[in-house]
């Protein structure tokens, strides 16, 4: 046999024995995946592990989907150690770099353990790597993507529902409010978000590096999870270190990826999944503007909003008493056609009252007087679809589900479907009650075109004598009279509350004021005034001191129009000897200031005199009709 002969059949025959070992190793693997196939389920998590090692050790090298489910299976069972071993060990004893699928597995798995030091750990780690490589490559296309991230903020989700305060706790964070995420919002998608405010951060070595440079600057600790934050969202750990929440944590790390246009914006586009978790992550931490501006980057970007990312911004807002916020977002899913769940639809209809209450707040009594068709607004209607949409799809309506639609009809002056409203609830065997009843009967009063419609409708109200509810109607006939301008009666309606011992409330000083206003009675209006700024501040002090009631800001407050009355009743009879007149000019300018948030109005009027502030002299120059 000569060289050439011997050389080929050896070639042959370590090709062949090639073969058989690979046909070999084949077999093996398929037999391995096959016994993983049948120990899917997470409680035979041990099985699996057991049966991978055993064949790396045995030089039968898995895939990476088995790898994966592997993890997938002990974070389900809380087994995050033995996820790590996977994760690390394995894949050093296999020799193969672990692919993006990997990351992701391991992070899902940080969070159905709901550990969420472990996942900010690795991702801190990788995206510091993504930020070396992209320094050497350009081209480099980062780990951190939009699969990755949204299974980090799901780690989040889970470690913050697990470790939701007590009740106590949770009240009073409510009470001072969490330190607000700093949000971005974009014109398009291929521009960086721009900062509404900046973060607390805390100054940190980095990389060497331009890009790490770059980074430092939206990077808001300076250590890992557990590293000093805002006290405002923070814990403490058992060692008395201040440690952020999860929702905190991951949220600034969200806003920050989000921000960083040049390398991770491209890589973390808003997916459905990733705008889920976001928006149920910042609704958690109580940011109703992240959720906000979430939703509005992701329409910017035409990305598809999934329901579920309306809803929790719609439980952010609705908590932070956002009625008109919660209405849009409704607005937005029925433009849209996207179906939400039961519970917005019940906030959307409790905020749409609201809403309806605010519009005729803001109006001015004269200016925005309701005709017989009823006035305009955005709230009523809202509560009347909603309300349908709940009966039409067989959803359990109950008491409240009747009443704000129909109390925002009453607030927008529709009275016809308020009674529409009363007949459902009659029809349903519903209870109406003596207030509800008075509240639909008030507003058919303030349509009246004629003071005999306005006697005939008081007196066919069957509500007993000394009622809570007859001061309603009274202050409907008293805006039907200003709106008909029939100052006789409502001098005569004013007289007969007095005599019936009728209280006065809030409402009826704000009408008085006007109704002076209208009759070029500029003195009088500077007097009743005066008196409800004593009264409301009274009154609120003793509210907050006393701390039996809750707090209501709106009820102490004056309409901007009724503030610019009070100010040019002031010009017409500037120079006046009551020294109320002034005091009434003061306080109304500070409500104003106030009301435009604290702008100053230094120069708008000229400082009282020196013996303004002398009870004595004030004594001796008011007039003895006033003492």
């Amino acid at each position: 046999m000569d060289k050439k002969t011997a050389l080929a059949q050896l070639r042959q025959s370590k090709f062949v024995y090639e073969r058989g070992l690979e046909r070999q190793e084949a077999e093996r693997r398929t037999k391995l995946h096959r016994f993983l196939d049948q120990h899917k389920h997470a409680s035979q998590w041990a099985t699996s592990l057991v049966a991978l090692e055993d064949a790396v050790r045995h030089g039968v090298m898995p895939n990476d989907a088995a790898l994966c489910r592997a993890m997938f299976q002990c974070g389900q069972r809380g087994q995050l150690q033995a996820a790590k071993r996977v994760y690390v060990d394995l894949y050093r004893q296999i020799g193969r770099p672990r692919p993006l699928t990997a990351h992701v597995a391991f992070m899902a798995a940080c969070a159905d353990a709901g550990d969420f030091a472990e996942a900010h750990r690795q991702f801190r780690v990788l995206r510091d790597r993504d930020v070396v490589q992209h320094a050497k490559n350009v081209s480099h296309c980062p780990v951190v993507n939009d699969d990755l991230t949204t299974e980090y903020l799901r780690a989040a989700l889970c470690a913050s529902l697990g470790r939701r305060p007590a009740s106590g706790e949770e009240g009073a964070a409510a009470a001072a409010g969490a330190a607000p995420i700093p949000v971005t919002r974009s014109q398009n998608s291929s521009t960086s978000e721009s900062a509404q405010s900046s973060l607390s951060s805390k100054t940190v070595k980095e990389e060497a590096t331009p890009q790490a440079a770059h980074w430092s600057q939206h990077r808001p600790r300076g250590g890992g999870y557990g590293g000093k934050s805002r006290a405002d969202a923070s814990t403490q750990n058992a060692d008395g270190t201040s440690a952020s929440s999860p929702w905190q944590v991951a949220l600034e790390e969200f806003v920050a990826l989000r921000k960083d246009a040049g390398m991770f914006r491209k890589s973390n586009e808003l997916t459905p999944l990733l705008l889920e978790t976001a928006t149920q992550l910042a609704c958690l931490g109580r940011q109703w503007h992240l959720c906000l501006s979430i939703l509005r980057s992701a329409e910017a970007e035409q990305a598809l909003i999934p329901p579920e990312a309306y809803d929790a911004a719609i439980r952010a807002c609705y908590q932070a008493r956002k009625p008109t916020q919660v209405v849009w977002l409704m607005e937005q899913l029925i433009a849209t056609r996207v179906p939400p769940d039961e519970r917005s639809v019940r906030l959307a209809l409790s905020a749409s009252e609201e809403v309806s209450a605010q519009e005729r707040a803001r109006q001015s009594l004269s200016s925005s007087g309701i005709d017989a068709v009823g006035g305009g607004g955005r709230g009523w209607s809202m509560a009347l679809t909603l309300f349908q949409a709940l009966e039409r799809n067989g959803f359990p309506l109950y008491q409240q589900s009747y009443e704000a639609p129909l109390r925002a009809c009453v607030n927008a002056g529709r009275w016809k479907e308020a009674f529409q409203m009363l007949n459902i609830m009659r029809r349903d065997h519903r209870p109406v009650s003596a207030p509800v009843y008075a509240q639909a009967l008030a507003s058919r009063i303030e349509a009246a075109t004629t003071w005999v419609e306005v006697r005939r409708l008081m007196r066919t109200a069957s509500l007993a004598e000394g009622h809570a509810s007859v001061v309603v109607l009274y202050l409907a006939a008293l805006r039907a009279c200003m709106r008909l301008r029939d100052w006789t009666h409502f001098a005569e309606l004013n007289r007969e509350m007095r005599d019936r011992d009728i209280p006065e409330t809030y409402d009826k000083m704000r009408l008085l004021i006007e109704a002076a206003y209208l009759q070029k009675q500029y003195h009088s209006v500077l007097m009743r005034f005066a008196r409800f700024e004593n009264i409301t501040q009274h009154e609120r002090r003793r509210v907050v001191e006393d701390k039996l009631v809750r707090l209501y800001e709106e009820d102490f407050d004056l309409s901007p129009a009724l503030l610019e009355m009070v100010l040019e009743a002031f010009e017409k009879i500037k120079g006046h000897a009551d020294p109320m007149v002034e005091a009434a000019y003061q306080a109304a300018l500070r409500r104003m200031e106030r009301e435009r948030g604290g702008q100053s109005l230094v120069g708008a009027h000229t400082a009282p005199e020196a013996w303004m502030y002398s009870q004595r002299a004030r004594e001796a120059r008011t007039s003895p009709e006033f003492h």
